[in-house]
């Protein structure tokens, strides 16, 4: 419903970025005791993009999931292979 989008866009994203300001601004609205759509009290450009550029949203975006990513996942997982190569090196010394 609220993302009545083609999976098919061009590279910028524009078209996901300016949906989701529409989304953001009609909940923050609604939250204000407005309503959706145009009486809305939270406009998507003026109010939620505050100017960003779709080209400037999803790389931070990326970037920012990407570090999530490595902090949860990847870096508790090399310190685990860490300790263990650790301890095989150990337990294989005397070979």
């Amino acid at each position: 419903d609220e993302f009545p989008l083609a999976i098919w866009q061009t590279g910028s994203g524009t078209q996901s970025n300016m949906n989701m300001n529409e989304v953001l601004a009609n909940r923050a609205s609604e939250l204000l005791g407005g309503v959706r759509g145009m009486e809305r009290k939270v406009h998507p450009n003026d109010d939620v993009n505050k100017s960003q550029s779709s080209n400037d949203v999803f790389p931070t975006a990326m970037h920012v999931a990407a570090l999530l990513a490595l902090r949860k996942q990847l870096i508790p997982q090399l310190k685990t292979l860490t300790q263990t190569l650790s301890e095989k090196s150990r337990v294989f010394a005397d070979i």
